[in-house]
């Protein structure tokens, strides 16, 4: 991605996943840590370095590593919980309560740049012009691919908005990036990133593809 993206893209998708730092239930009733970072199958959980909290229940020094049996008990305490669909209702705060382990600020900022970059190398291979679109463009589809997935069941399903993509027609790709279950302003965010985009395409003179110039909207600035 554009290095105006990678300097943006932390603030920008964190404010609308939030930064979690212990497993919680989201709205999908999936275990997740981090700034929305999934853990299913229980395989990804314990691949992941959690520690005990400061206020954890069980006594515990904080920042003790968790053994691989406390991080499976905890997750699954979460997945099975009696009250599952209250926890992903209620929100990751609800779920703080339940939960004794945590993730350290560093493994949660390995874990969101990991994410990142696997999520870029499926982009490029789904978008071969990649590297050459605007950088908002680059921002809007991270951020649709993060909240997604980028494989067939996420972002794949998304077949005229690809196709509009990859022929960086991105005004109409805005018509087809709405997400029924996102909040609106998250959604908004979207149109925004592809109408920037659109112009950009339209006026290369005057925009340089590089520069990423969400949250100023073009279209109403122009």
């Amino acid at each position: 991605m554009h290095d105006s993206v990678r300097a943006a893209w932390f603030d920008f998708i964190s404010q609308h996943e939030g930064v979690v730092a212990h497993m919680y239930l989201d709205t999908r009733e999936l275990v997740t840590v981090g700034v929305g970072n999934l853990i299913e199958p229980i395989s990804l959980a314990l691949e992941l370095a959690f520690q005990w909290k400061a206020d954890n229940k069980r006594g515990r020094p904080a920042g003790q590593a968790a053994t691989q049996a406390e991080i499976e008990a905890e997750w699954t305490h979460l997945k099975h919980h009696p009250q599952h669909e209250l926890l992903a209702r209620l929100g990751y705060h609800r779920c703080r309560a339940e939960t004794d382990l945590e993730l350290s600020s560093a493994q949660r900022d390995q874990l969101f740049w990991r994410k990142t970059q696997t999520d870029e190398v499926a982009l490029k291979e789904r978008y071969t012009t990649w590297d050459h679109w605007p950088a908002d463009a680059q921002m809007c589809v991270m951020a649709m691919a993060w909240g997604l997935g980028t494989g067939k069941s996420g972002l794949g399903m998304f077949v005229n908005f690809n196709a509009s993509c990859n022929k960086q027609d991105f005004r109409s790709a805005a018509t087809e990036c709405n997400i029924s279950s996102w909040r609106a302003e998250r959604n908004t965010a979207s149109l925004t990133l592809l109408a920037n985009a659109a112009r950009v395409i339209s006026k290369p003179a005057d925009y340089p593809i590089s520069k990423l110039h969400y949250p100023t909207a073009l279209q109403a600035a122009s």
